[in-house]
């Protein structure tokens, strides 16, 4: 019944729109997420108004309410990149481009789908302008340089390459030899960050990592491995029935240590090159490719 009213409500919002009532859209489709959160297809259409509602009707725009919504949403799903989309435009029009980073992130990292490439394009493109709002230029050119061939590489694999520096501000590097309390302070002091976790192969204790792993779910902070991990880690996971089998990355196409740039060269693991061997040759000066397996993945 929900479902039924806010579809309903949704195609209200829609008319109202092409018509350009667009408070009245704006209200509608906002009551549209109301009714039933997980009606992620209204983020398209609030996307639509968000900026034009902020700055053209400064009084009607109620940010608080949007991410009161968003919330009510991510609690049914966290990993819908329209719903972070939404969370970050929020974050950019209020000049918090912190949180706008951590969520263009999490659209361009949670959006694997091969059909939704326009998003996904415009998900990184809108990262690397968070890069250009706060002074980091590099950034900026490097990802909208990248954005013709990462198309290519998207409609192959349903992902793009992100520049590392963006990935390794959220690499967590477990340490055995320090209780797991010590990192998770150090990773509670920067609260709604989705953390990379990578562990060194060389050192590798499961009983400890289990421990790591225990502490960061019952901190309630978000993390997914950064590279595939030691066969015995997911065997460890799965024994201590910890239920977090999403947390670990499974193929070469869902890895992060598997498709990252570096200054101007796209670094790429010689699995996944494989499967992406028909495109390369699309990648010209000044970038390079660069087929390197990161030292901690397991990857066959």
């Amino acid at each position: 019944m929900n479902r039924s009213l806010s579809e309903k409500t949704l195609k209200e919002s829609r008319m109202a729109y092409r018509d350009l009532d667009l408070l009245k859209a704006y209200e509608l489709v906002l009551k549209s997420i109301e009714i039933d959160p997980s009606n992620f297809h209204a983020y398209y259409l609030l996307k639509n108004l968000t900026h034009t509602i902020a700055f053209s009707y400064p009084d009607h725009f109620d940010s608080e309410r949007i991410k009161e919504l968003i919330e009510l949403s991510m609690e049914i799903n966290r990993e819908i990149p329209s719903v972070w989309d939404q969370l970050a435009n929020v974050c950019k029009i209020n000049h918090d481009f912190d949180g706008a980073e951590e969520a263009f992130f999490r659209a361009v990292f949670y959006n694997r789908n091969k059909g939704d490439l326009t998003n996904q394009y415009f998900h990184l493109f809108n990262l690397g302008y968070i890069y250009k709002n706060i002074g980091n230029m590099e950034i900026f050119k490097r990802i909208v340089f990248s954005i013709e061939w990462n198309v290519y590489i998207h409609r192959k694999i349903g992902r793009m390459a992100i520049p590392y520096e963006i990935l390794q501000k959220r690499i967590v590097n477990i340490d055995t030899n320090r209780p797991p309390v010590q990192l998770v302070r150090k990773m509670k002091e920067s609260p709604g960050r989705l953390y990379l976790v990578a562990v060194d192969n060389k050192v590798l204790n499961p009983a400890k990592i289990a421990r790591f792993i225990k502490a960061f779910v019952n901190n309630r902070i978000e993390f997914r491995f950064f590279h595939i991990p030691d066969p015995q880690i997911a065997g460890m996971s799965a024994e201590s029935n910890m239920g977090i089998y999403s947390h670990f990355p499974s193929c070469p196409d869902e890895c992060p240590a598997s498709l990252y740039t570096r200054g101007y060269q796209l670094i790429v693991c010689p699995i996944l090159a494989l499967k992406l061997r028909p495109i390369l040759h699309r990648i010209n000066p000044p970038w390079e490719v660069v087929e390197e397996k990161h030292g901690f993945c397991e990857c066959k």
